[in-house]
This record gives structure tokens, sequence and C-alpha cells, in this order.
């Protein structure tokens, strides 16, 4: 059968790729062909050929088969994508339904990158804009905002990042004299608010930041880390050696992984360096032509936006070009999504379910098989590429060697913080229906509750604001 449907590939192929050939380089057609030694010319050939050759025996498994010799073409090739996964240590994981809800979804994705941007008018619930409209005549202290009495603020305690600004956020309230009662019937949306007014450095902002990103952590963890590892990994695939010790740098200073938003220096003085430094009046007396660059001076440089006087050049004097260089980004092992397999929510964003992986790969390859469920309050993954080893950090390429593991799970400080997440443990459902039980009016029968004079005074503003 194998014959068969290689010869079949290569009838079928080989035509198609006299047509019209994608690119001049070809070769990854060879893995659809080879039957046999398929794995070591998928391993022999560069990265962008590896995706081609693995796009391509994806669509050839999913095609839908009219003939007999389709259905052994779409058979192969789907035996050699998963052996190509198992082999990167990959597996198509058909997932059970954690289905996680928007606040949730919205919550975990703050505490990612640690800020919040500016809420839109719409996403605020009528109670906080009574609350925020009706002040009180004078302050009350912070103490007076008892965060414990606030449903929806149960599902930000989950993280330490969010128990961190308690105080601040109890501070803020009381100077902008916010009723307390509000904390009981106010919602995820609306608390997000309030952060971003907290922490809002002037009136202009549309975004807030709130506390370090756990993204950019993770990314200038991995290159202290593992920094010589990376680069040992880059140099192999043919990257200059002058990107990878700046975007190194990036990385450990910044947490920055994006190739356009590197400055890339030189690693020695040049003739061309040394008269930019004195034209900006930076003391370099005591460096000569080929002397290695302090990284203490790069450092410096970087921080004051001055970067560009080191900036790295071609033997013609044309700044270096970037566009062939690699980008990368940060991957949730554990989709966002699917959270609620971990048992607790707040572990999707631990050093230990995050993996840096190349550009190309991240969209390419480890979203390719992506089946997301989504309804208008909830969604998750019923199929996704996922990792079989769970401490898998670092990703520039199918081989193995071309991968790096950190097993961060057993560390003191993970351990620490992964106890003390747990006191914290809630369901969004608990949440739901403490919150509705806070906004159900009251049970006498001719009172009418704040819950409903509320949302009357909510709608006939909203009524008179269209007809104005």
């Amino acid at each position: 059968m194998a014959a068969k449907g290689s010869k079949y590939a290569r009838k079928h192929l080989k035509e198609i790729s006299e047509e019209k050939k994608p690119d001049t380089e070809d070769t990854f057609l060879d893995v659809i062909y080879d039957d046999i030694s398929y794995l070591e010319t998928f391993d022999a050939l560069s990265l962008d050929n590896q995706i081609k050759a693995y796009k391509v025996l994806k669509a050839l498994s999913e095609m839908y088969p009219t003939t007999a010799e389709e259905r052994t073409l779409a058979s192969i090739s789907q035996h050699k994508m998963n052996s190509i996964n198992m082999r990167a240590g990959l597996e198509i994981a058909q997932n059970p339904h954690y289905a996680m809800s928007a606040d949730e979804l919205h919550v975990i994705r703050m505490d990612c990158y640690g800020c919040v941007d500016a809420r839109r008018p719409h996403l605020l619930s009528p109670y906080y804009n009574h609350f925020s409209k009706n002040k009180l005549s004078k302050p009350l202290p912070p103490e007076n905002y008892n965060l414990e009495t606030a449903p929806s603020w149960k599902i930000f305690r989950q993280f330490k990042s969010f128990r961190d600004i308690e105080n601040k956020l109890k501070e803020y309230m009381a100077h902008q004299r916010l009723n307390p009662e509000m904390l009981k019937i106010i919602s995820v949306q609306d608390f997000s608010d309030i952060i971003f007014n907290a922490f809002k450095q002037n009136a202009k902002d549309k975004k807030a930041i709130f506390a370090p990103s756990k993204r950019n952590q993770f990314v200038k963890d991995i290159a202290r880390e593992k920094g010589d590892e990376l680069s040992a990994i880059m140099q192999a695939q043919g990257v200059d050696k002058r990107y990878i010790n700046s975007l190194l740098n990036a990385m450990k200073h910044f947490g920055i992984t994006d190739a356009n938003r590197v400055i890339v220096t030189e690693p020695y003085f040049t003739k061309r360096v040394l008269t930019d430094l004195k034209r900006a009046k930076i003391p370099c007396e005591e460096y000569n032509i080929g002397d290695p660059v302090p990284q203490a001076l790069v450092d410096e440089l970087i921080y004051a936006d001055k970067g560009y006087l080191l900036v790295a050049r071609e033997k013609n004097g044309t700044i270096l070009d970037k566009t062939n260089f690699p980008s990368f980004e940060v991957h949730h092992k554990v989709a966002v999504s699917e959270s609620g397999r971990l048992g607790h929510i707040s572990k999707v964003n631990y050093r230990r379910n995050f993996l840096l992986v190349s550009s190309k790969l991240h969209i390419e390859v480890l979203h390719a098989f992506d089946k997301l469920s989504k309804t208008q309050s909830a969604e998750t993954y019923q199929r996704r590429l996922e990792f079989t080893d769970p401490s898998a950090a670092f990703m520039y390429g199918f081989r193995k060697e071309n991968q790096i593991q950190l097993n961060w799970q057993d560390t003191p400080e993970e351990k620490k913080i992964e106890e003390e997440d747990e006191k914290y443990l809630v369901s969004y459902d608990e949440v739901s229906h403490e919150l509705q039980e806070n906004r159900t009016p009251n049970n006498k029968a001719n009172e009418q509750s704040i819950d409903v004079k509320i949302v009357i005074e909510y709608i006939r503003n909203k009524h008179r604001s269209k007809r104005g």
C-alpha cells in the first residue's frame, strides 16, 4: 500500500510542481515522495521547508478522498505527520469540555500581561454606573471596603497579582467616595474599570499597568537561565551572532522577543560606532577599533534610548537587515480556554505552562489543529496540538536538539505560590449564584429593591441619550 500511495503522490505532486513551483527551494516535497526514510529527509530540511512539508502533509491527511489511491495517500500522510509530531514531543489532543467563562478568560489575560485596557462603557453594569454617579458626601476609611463581601472579586483574588493590589484599590475607592455597598453587586468588568482608573498614569491613557507581566518575566527567566543553550541552537541554524546577542539582551532586560523591536548592536567597536559616540558626546576615549563593546555600555545606551549609536551594519555601511531574523512568541501549553483542566485557573500563567517558540512554528504548527468551541459567554478547545513533555520550555524546530526543557514545577518559589493560590479557589458558578442573590429583590411584595431602581434608572437614561 505504501508503494501505491507513494506512486500516486509522485505522479500527482510532480504535475503540480512542474506547473508552478512555490519557490526555488522545493526540497520539502521529498518528504511527501519518500515513504521509507521520510523522517531523516524531514530532519535535513531547513525550518521553513519543514513547515512547508508539515502543512502539505496536514492538507493531504485532511482532504476528502474520492478514490482508493487518494484514501491511501491521506492515510500515509496522516501517519507521517503523526510520526513527526511524536518525534517532536507533540500530540493532537481531543480535549474534554472545560468551558471557561468570558469573565475568567478576561481575568487570566490581565494576570498574564499585568495590564488592563480602558473599559468601554457598554461593558460596565448599571449598578456600577449608579454608584459612580451617586457618591458619598464624605470619604470613608479604606478599611471600610471589605473585598471579601464582593463575589466578583473572588475571581480576581485567585491570582497573587490581584491580591497584591487590594490595598491600593481600597485607597482608590475611598478617595473616590464610592459606596462600599456596591462591592456586593458589581461585576468583573466593573472591577477591571476600578483597577484601570486606580493605576492609569494620566487621563489620556488607554492602558494601565498594575503588575509585572508574567509573560515577560518568563522570557527574562529563560534567557538568564538558558541563554547559552538558546544561543547555540540559533547559531546552529545560521542566525547572525550579532542578532542573537542583541536578542538575548533584549529578552533578559525587557522580555522582548520580536525581531522588529530588537536593536541589533555591534559586539566590537568599529570606526563608525566610535565616530557616532564622539558626536553624541559619549565618553569613549579608552576604546579602540576592534575592542569588545562592554555590556554595561550597551545597557546604558539602550535604557537611554540611544542604542542606535551602536547599531550593527553591513560591510557597505547599511543597517543590518532584520527581515529574516527569527522572532519568538510565548505559548500557553495548556490553553487559557482550558484552564479548568489544571484544577486551579491561576496555574495557566505559571512559568511551567509557558513555552517560548519560533513565531513561524507558533502559528503554522502549534495552532494548526485548533478547533475552538465558542459561545457568547464561554469558550473551550475541542482539539489542539499539545506537548507530551510538561517540562518543554523552548522550541525552535521539530528536532529535540532544537528544544529546551526546564522543570520549574518543583522550585520552592513555584510551590509556595501554588499553595497560597489554592486557598482562594472558587468556582464561577458559585460566584454567579452569590452575585445574583445579592442583586435579587427582597421578599417584601410591595417594596421595590435598589436592584430594580438602578436598572430602571439605567434604561431611562439610555433612552434619553438616544432621543437626544
